[in-house]
């Protein structure tokens, strides 16, 4: 029984550690929860929480009104087969404008030389319907509906970004505007999550490579885009 001490002590002080951890947890998820209600209560919005059950913790302020959807996507990790794998997460926001009637134009931090290009010619690959379909859920649909007639365009001149469209929107929309905004945006640990703006049909989407958690992070993003909306219908 002497012997036995020592470990019996040590898995006591470890559950005890873990208990605290989860006590925590749950504290920091409250205390979320109670600002993102004030949030939303102060800029107007319907907030919501929803968890499906081995998928990814879900949060959106939504305007219908006003034609704005903002939605967090928390990473999640998930087993299989002994194995656990970890989804990233993302925040992105949808507003009603400006929009790119029967196209679409994204915009992201400048890459490569001819990467843009590249990717474009194998988007082309998988011009079909089953590839847009399927490449569609993976992208988002906005994207996945132009597959194969998406195109690298030049920035103007002074703008580090890499802009790919189905049509030149040099003219239409100021990517200088573009440019400041995703540089306001904080960036992912991961590189090559990067943040990027879309025009399409359906409106101003942004998107960002990270999954903001507190409010102070939901509330900079939210008026990144806005002030970005503004600037871009003027």
């Amino acid at each position: 029984m002497t012997d036995a001490l020592p470990v019996l002590l040590f898995i006591a002080a470890v559950m005890i550690g873990v208990g605290v951890l989860i006590w925590r947890s749950q504290q920091i998820e409250k205390r979320r929860r109670a600002e993102y209600q004030a949030f939303a209560d102060r800029r107007g919005l319907a907030y919501a929480l929803s968890k499906a059950r081995g998928g990814p913790t879900i949060i959106q302020f939504t305007d219908r009104a006003r034609g704005l959807t903002l939605t967090v996507t928390r990473a999640y990790s998930k087993s299989s087969n002994g194995k656990s794998r970890t989804t990233p997460g993302n925040t992105k926001i949808q507003l009603a404008d400006p929009r790119l009637p029967g196209g679409i134009a994204l915009y992201a931090p400048e890459m490569a030389a001819g990467v843009a290009t590249a990717a474009s010619k194998v988007m082309g690959i998988f011009d079909n319907s089953l590839s847009k379909m399927l490449l569609g859920k993976l992208l988002g649909d906005d994207i996945g509906a132009y597959l194969g007639e998406m195109h690298d365009h030049p920035a103007p001149e002074g703008i580090a970004l890499t802009i790919m469209a189905t049509v030149n929107p040099n003219p239409l929309f100021d990517a200088r505007l573009i440019e400041h905004a995703l540089s306001e945006i904080p960036t992912a640990r991961n590189a090559e999550r990067k943040s990027m703006v879309l025009i399409t049909e359906s409106g101003l989407q942004i998107r960002a490579g990270r999954d903001f958690r507190e409010v102070a992070e939901i509330e900079r993003f939210l008026d990144i885009a806005q002030t970005l909306q503004a600037g871009l219908r003027r």
